[in-house]
């Protein structure tokens, strides 16, 4: 009943109902198809997640009633915002309503989550922009795969053993931040699935240093080693919501 009401206080009556009946189908064997327009509150456009055995349901749960980008003591004069491994979107949306003066470049290699993505973003017009694709740490040609439970938020990108593999462009951070026209980045927001070990095991620092806020899923211990080894040459306030580390303030020391 606490999570209930939390969960009301945050999205509104109908999207926790609708999310909850979700949940019931599903326990019941009776999972939904299909798609569900939703709109919590304080957020201005509805979106669509997909129902049933779709992870997307499980994404809006984090988001918009666990609020687990919510940071406690939230930036200030937030106006780029790179959203990496953007899924269908609804931390961009999250993030869009929170800062109306914020513009957003949502990143995502699933196709599928892409389209999605691109779809709810699109009320928003000029202040976000979607691209299909990854971050890796060079402009190269990636494989697309699921891991874990692979459901479309367990997607994640690798070197292909061979040319044939290579479906998914990535971009480098320096030209994302250029493609983005951004000279700096307000609040960057990492989730791409393990990935963030090959990301961060090579030189960092110029990017990092153009980063004020960062919040980060880390997937495995390996990828929270090699996170912490990159983020040591800098200073931050961190904070720990649900699965999402928030490093604010970040500055060299």
């Amino acid at each position: 009943m606490h999570y209930f009401a939390r969960s009301v206080r945050a999205a509104g009556w109908t999207p926790t109902i609708r999310y909850n009946l979700d949940r019931l189908r599903g326990s019941l064997g009776k999972s939904s198809r299909g798609v569900l327009r939703l709109q919590p509150k304080g957020v201005r456009y509805p979106f669509t997640i997909r129902a049933g055995e779709s992870s997307d349901i499980a994404v809006f749960r984090q988001i918009f009633l666990e609020e687990q980008y919510r940071m406690s003591n939230p930036p200030s004069a937030v106006r780029s915002i790179l959203d990496v491994g953007a899924n269908i979107g609804l931390a961009s949306i999250y993030y869009l309503n929170r800062f109306p003066e914020a513009r957003v470049l949502a990143v995502e290699p699933d196709p599928g989550n892409y389209r999605i993505c691109l779809e709810n973003l699109a009320p928003y017009e000029a202040r976000a922009r979607v691209l299909h694709g990854a971050l890796w740490p060079r402009c190269t040609r990636l494989a697309l795969s699921r891991w874990g439970d692979r459901r479309e938020w367990a997607t994640t990108v690798a070197v292909p053993e061979n040319a044939g593999e290579a479906t998914v462009q990535s971009w480098d951070m320096p030209t994302l931040l250029a493609m983005a026209g951004f000279e700096s980045v307000d609040l960057l927001k990492i989730d791409i699935e393990g990935s963030e070990r090959d990301l961060f095991e090579e030189p960092c620092e110029s990017w990092l240093a153009c980063t004020r806020n960062l919040c980060i899923e880390l997937h495995g211990k390996q990828s929270g080693e090699v996170f912490y080894r990159a983020m040591s040459a800098f200073a931050w306030e961190a904070e720990h919501m649900g699965e999402v580390v928030a490093c604010r303030n970040i500055r060299l020391r």
